[in-house]
């Protein structure tokens, strides 16, 4: 058995603020938050691993197809919905949660929350100082 969730649907909910599962806005588009669960999101995605032995993978919102991706690497850029597929990592932080994360220039960027204010709960990626990791668990959906 593999230390890795299948490929299938998920909600991606926060291990820390439990209520929060990452939504892409029907209406607005791209953006990845991280909101309580409603119609108003997009908020089921695919796993699809490239290497599952390696955590390697690709994230698909399941109804628009978009990849979850970045536009550029770099601290507090926003995770978003893009046509074309980017490889994420997971690495277990505690059995059944997981760090999402890729390498670019020798470092690790992690999802994280943004908070820059009480309704901000954008996603977005900061290196990993190892420190305050943020890990999402992968809660089963019936699609």
């Amino acid at each position: 058995m593999s230390e890795f969730p299948e490929e299938k649907a998920y909600y991606i909910q926060n291990s820390k603020e439990t209520s929060r599962i990452a939504s892409v806005y029907v209406s607005k588009g791209k953006p990845f938050y991280a909101q309580p669960k409603s119609d108003n999101f997009f908020q089921k995605f695919n796993l699809k691993y490239i290497d599952k032995s390696k955590g390697l993978c690709i994230i698909t919102e399941s109804i628009t197809q978009d990849s979850a991706g970045l536009p550029f690497v770099q601290a507090n850029a926003p995770v978003l919905g893009m046509q074309i597929p980017q490889e994420w990592t997971f690495k277990q932080t505690a059995i059944g949660h997981y760090s999402i994360g890729m390498f670019s220039n020798k470092i690790e960027y992690v999802w994280d929350l943004s908070r820059q204010s009480e309704d901000d709960h954008k996603i977005v990626i900061k290196p990993n100082t190892h420190q305050e990791l943020q890990s999402w668990t992968f809660v089963e959906s019936n699609l």
